[in-house]
């Protein structure tokens, strides 16, 4: 028990100190998880107390606001009229507070759930990122796709695959919480359907006001450099 308290103690303080690149936060965790699911009950209860809390150490920031439903021809034309200069520590924040650091990396950090988004401003347009935002199940790739599952016993599931093998396949019911799975024997699937709907979450962009949405997606342009052209004084850049 003594090493068990140790083991989770140092992994518990690297989860909450410690830094690293794209997807070290979810490594960690996926370790913490294993770990508490070996343990028995008895075992659990003693050592719970390590661990309580820990859901509460990342706290995202919040837009300003107010939000409103936004609509890509209406963003488009904003844009095209003067996109004007944008705030690179502001579009950072929006980052974290649209939910887009969660299952995105942006350089060395954010999550591993979708692809990573720091060279996208290489490789899309303006338009082709806005609408990716705004309607994210327009086009979808089928690693990021949602799947329902039909079980032997009736019950029936819904979430991304993140994994699967000859013996199970293990789903990822919630977008939020990729770290939130349930492994399920091939011999219960009675049927696996794809849907025609993203991972990603619609609305992500309605709590934000316009200053706010433009900045993110400048930052997301910019590949979250911050000597990029769209942060820079409008003399600079014409």
């Amino acid at each position: 028990m003594a090493q068990r308290e140790q083991y989770f103690s140092l992994v518990i303080d690297a989860i909450r100190n410690s830094q690293g690149g794209k997807g070290y936060l979810t490594y960690w965790e996926q370790i913490l998880n294993a770990a508490k699911a070996s343990l028995s009950e008895q075992e659990r209860n003693r050592l719970s107390g390590l661990w309580e809390g820990l859901d509460e150490t990342i706290v995202l920031p919040t837009p300003k606001g107010p939000g409103r439903i936004w609509e890509f021809d209406y963003l488009m034309d904003r844009i095209k009229k003067g996109f004007g200069q944008r705030k690179f520590e502001n579009g950072k924040k929006m980052y974290a507070a649209a939910s887009c650091l969660s299952c995105h990396a942006m350089n060395e950090d954010g999550g591993i759930l979708g692809p990573s988004l720091t060279s996208v401003g290489q490789r899309f347009t303006m338009s082709d990122l806005l609408e990716s935002i705004i309607n994210p199940s327009k086009t979808i790739s089928d690693q990021y796709q949602i799947v329902t599952l039909k079980l032997r016993t009736g019950e029936i599931l819904s979430g991304r695959i993140q994994s699967k093998d000859a013996s199970k396949t293990t789903l990822a019911p919630n977008a939020f919480n990729p770290m939130q799975t349930r492994s399920i024997s091939n011999s219960h699937i009675v049927s696996s359907t794809p849907l025609a709907i993203s991972t990603m979450p619609p609305a992500l962009l309605n709590s934000l006001n316009e200053e706010e949405v433009l900045d993110l997606i400048a930052y997301i342009m910019a590949g979250g450099q911050s000597d990029h052209l769209l942060f820079q004084a409008n003399k600079a850049r014409k």
